[in-house]
């Protein structure tokens, strides 16, 4: 293969590391070190001692030369520099190449030196002897400047790639090839290859440039990922670059061609997009390095105007999720004739003002708010300095400028990122949150307890990024929204005692106290987030309620909690509205019964945490049945608008259909001798119509069982007074006058066998007071009553003593596995009763 004129071993060296930095002007700055070589002769003469330091040398003596001698030593120099000359120009004439060497050793020791001394070879003959190296070179690609006509000539991109075993966490495909050398070449006319074979079919180049290639170090590439969640910090190690790729949009026009070298890797869940970027020169076949990138979004660079200045900016996306991040890379000139650019990142880290300049603090401020991600204050605070400096009359540099279009650009993305996410108020929130739009972010909890309950939820899985952005927020600007966030996001991954604690701590201004009501409001901010997490423990159920309605016409909204307090009380054409007095209901682990004493509401929302725990979230839709004077029944649905809780009492307001023929001279609701309208939920409450039967019937299939209810009966009625003391008359005797009467069979104590059930009319037993003397309770116009019995004949239940005031409306399966409830209406409304083994009785 042949050879090319190489730099110094030093220079080669130069040459290869400096294509690993990312700004190559940093080279151009004198050193601190450098400066001080410079100054050492100086330092030296001071510190020598005094009595050496006052002598002084002797002043030369001149030397007496021969005039004649001096002009002779004239004639011969300028003999020797016209014979030089003249050598010179004909080793041009006969050799252009002959002093390539020379502009090699000229160049930046930073930038790929031109090889024109290079013979001229067959692109078959480089290829064979790259494969006898064991390399392999990839196809050619021309170089072709945009803009250029089709004719013109291109130089060659030759990329040398090696085969190597790649880790894991490289992606590549097999075999696994990466980029080791970049070479152009210069093609030739065929006129100039005299000594070659082939002519005629064979391509023939000049080697005019070359780079060794090292991709940016394992450190560099993963770094964004450090900075924000992972605890590895990379090794030095080069990653391998494995293709050349296009850019995002186009490029500017810089008269030469941009390449874009890169490397794909997986870190975790996340692709990671690394390279290195370097620009051709054509008229100087000059290739340069340029920049390194990494992007963690997985996603090439981008050409895109950023700062508005004509030229397209070098964008590298280093979001990561909805946080956005963005390195920017401006084109900027240098002094370099062979590639006369440079790319420079715009660089937050870099004040362009001083703090104690006017306005310095508060741009520097907004320095500080961008690095750590609060890109929205950081934009407004930047654009109030830069209007303050244009209305005094001062200069606003073109790096603030710059700055300041890097800023708005996040800020932008930032914003449109919470826009996408507006079904979703947590991910707004925490978009605006991330951001620095406090404030925003407060409104969104504060607005619904569904909403803090989301956002809670996402502050405990946080894993730093808030903590950062409210701790630097704090050192810059520790207003009320940021104190109370950074109460919030402790309370949710610590508690609320390390929330507290920490408010506590926060620095008072000087010369003032802390900030009461700045406390109060974290304080209440604390007491919703414990809601919101509270609710979580709440079980998910739909509604199961049963109690008394009764029909209303005036409803004052101040005296009801609403799911959401905003929402109006209003009926729809044709409703009306039922206040019910719940007697029971199922919390989704049990049926609990008035008065509900036990019951804990918060101060915050109380009517959106008894929605939950009556299951309304789920169904808040309610069945209203009514008797009417003739004894039949008539139902209507309704829906519960809202709920007040009251020393024990629960009570619904619902809206719904009027009862069918029902009008007000029926007086529902009223008692007497018709129950009251019962409200249950239709669907988890299902009525049971025991099977009937006479008492005839009875005795003809079980007549020792009707014979103890029938003496058992007897008894009771004597003691409530009903009927005249004496003895208890036979069976045969006592079914003469009961054996029309109905009883019901039903299992109520849940021991598998049928229960009997007695309701009877003051009428049907008044038969048998023979004496006809006056005794309690024989108003024939007073209502019903019931009796239950066993299986044994045993008394469980009656209204006539135990139950007196009582009034048994219905049997009811509530769903959930346990005995057959009694819907009871009682003085206080309605009531569930489910016998009770352990106590005998009903409850």
């Amino acid at each position: 293969m042949p050879l090319a004129i190489r730099h110094s071993p030093m220079k080669n060296n130069l040459r290869h590391m400096t294509a690993k930095l990312p700004q190559t002007s940093e080279l151009q700055k004198p050193s601190k070190k450098t400066r001080r070589t410079r100054s050492q002769p100086l330092s030296v003469r001071a510190s020598l001692p005094a009595h050496l330091a006052r002598r002084r040398r002797p002043p030369a003596k001149p030397w007496n030369w021969p005039p004649v001698l001096v002009a002779l030593t004239a004639f011969s120099s300028g003999i020797s520099l016209l014979a030089g000359g003249a050598w010179v120009s004909v080793q041009f004439m006969m050799n252009p190449n002959a002093f390539a060497g020379l502009n090699a050793q000229l160049l930046e020791p930073t930038e790929s030196a031109p090889v024109a001394s290079q013979p001229i070879e067959s692109l078959t003959a480089i290829r064979a002897q790259l494969q006898q190296e064991g390399v392999q070179p990839a196809p050619t690609i021309p170089l072709k400047v945009p803009g250029t006509g089709a004719n013109t000539p291109t130089d060659l991109l030759m990329r040398i790639m090696v085969e190597t075993a790649p880790p894991k966490s490289l992606i590549c495909q097999s075999p696994c090839q990466q980029l080791s050398e970049l070479r152009v070449y210069q093609p030739v006319p065929v006129a100039e290859a005299k000594d070659a074979k082939n002519r005629q079919t064979e391509q023939f180049v000049r080697l005019v440039s070359q780079v060794s290639l090292e991709g940016p170090a394992e450190s560099f590439v993963i770094a964004p990922l450090v900075q924000s969640k992972s605890n590895r910090q990379g090794s030095n190690r080069p990653q391998a670059l494995t293709a050349l790729e296009g850019f995002r949009g186009e490029p500017p026009a810089t008269k030469g061609v941009w390449l874009n070298l890169t490397g794909y890797r997986r870190e975790g869940e996340a692709t990671i997009a690394y390279g290195q970027v370097f620009h051709y020169n054509p008229e100087r076949t000059n290739l340069s390095f340029m920049a390194q990138w990494t992007s963690t979004a997985g996603k090439l660079p981008a050409w895109q105007e950023v700062t508005g200045d004509g030229n397209p900016e070098l964008v590298v996306d280093q979001s990561n999720g909805i946080e956005p991040k963005f390195v920017v890379y401006q084109l900027q000139s240098r002094n370099f004739l062979p590639n006369p650019i440079q790319l420079e990142e715009i660089s937050l880290k870099e004040p362009v003002f001083d703090k104690s300049e006017p306005a310095g603090l508060s741009y520097n401020q907004a320095l500080q708010f961008a690095r750590i991600g609060l890109w929205s204050p950081a934009l407004k605070q930047m654009e109030a300095v830069k209007q303050r400096r244009i209305q005094s009359k001062e200069e606003w540099p073109e790096a603030a400028q710059s700055q300041l279009d890097v800023i708005q650009l996040h800020a932008q993305i930032a914003q449109a990122q919470a826009d996408t996410a507006e079904a979703d108020p947590a991910q707004k929130a925490y978009s605006a949150l991330l951001d620095g739009r406090w404030e925003e972010a407060l409104k969104i909890f504060e607005a619904d307890l569904d909403n803090a309950n989301s956002i809670a939820i996402t502050l405990k899985a946080d894993k730093g990024r808030l903590w950062k952005r409210v701790e630097g927020a704090m050192k810059i600007n520790p207003e009320t929204a940021v104190r109370g966030w950074g109460a919030l996001i402790l309370a949710a991954q610590q508690g609320k005692p390390q929330a507290l604690a920490w408010l506590k701590q926060q620095t008072v201004p000087v010369g003032g106290s802390q900030d009461a009501s700045g406390v109060q409001s974290a304080e209440m901010l604390l007491e919703r987030l414990e809601v919101a997490l509270s609710e979580s423990t709440l079980i998910n159920h739909p509604s199961q309620i049963v109690g008394s309605a009764t029909p209303t016409f005036e409803v004052n909204g101040a005296d009801w909690l609403k799911p959401k307090q905003d929402t109006a009380l209003q009926l729809s054409k044709g409703q009306v509205w039922y206040q019910v007095q719940v007697a029971g209901f199922h919390d989704g682990q049990r049926w609990l019964r008035g008065l509900f004493s036990n019951l804990q509401l918060p101060r915050i929302e109380p009517g959106r945490r008894l929605w939950r725990i009556l299951g309304l979230n789920l169904n808040s839709q309610i069945q209203v049945a009514a008797w009417m004077p003739d004894g039949t029944q008539k139902t209507a649905m309704a829906t519960v608008k809202a709920v007040s809780f009251n020393n024990g009492t629960l009570q619904l307001l619902a809206a719904g259909e009027p009862i069918p023929g029902a009008t007000p001279a029926d007086n529902l609701g009223a008692g007497g001798t018709v129950p009251r309208p019962v409200a249950f939920t239709a669907d988890k409450f299902r009525w049971l119509e025991p099977a009937s039967i006479t008492m005839t019937e009875l005795n003809q299939q079980q007549s020792s069982w009707v014979t103890t209810i029938l003496t058992n009966l007897w008894r009771e009625l004597q003691a409530a007074g009903s009927l005249p003391g004496g003895s208890v008359p036979s069976s045969e005797e006592m079914l003469l006058e009961s054996g029309n009467w109905q009883v019901q069979s039903i299992d109520l104590n849940g021991n598998q066998v049928p229960d009997a059930v007695l309701t009877l009319r003051p009428d049907l037993y008044a038969n048998w007071n023979q004496s006809g003397a006056s005794v309690a309770g024989s108003d024939l116009s007073s209502r019903p009553r019931t009796l239950i019995f066993d299986d044994a004949g045993k008394l469980l239940y009656s209204e006539f003593t135990s139950g007196a005031g009582q009034s048994l409306t219905g049997f009811a399966d509530l769903e959930d596995g346990g005995p057959v409830a009694l819907v009871v209406d009682g003085a206080n409304g309605y009531s569930l009763k489910r016998w009770v083994t352990e106590k005998s009785r009903f409850e």
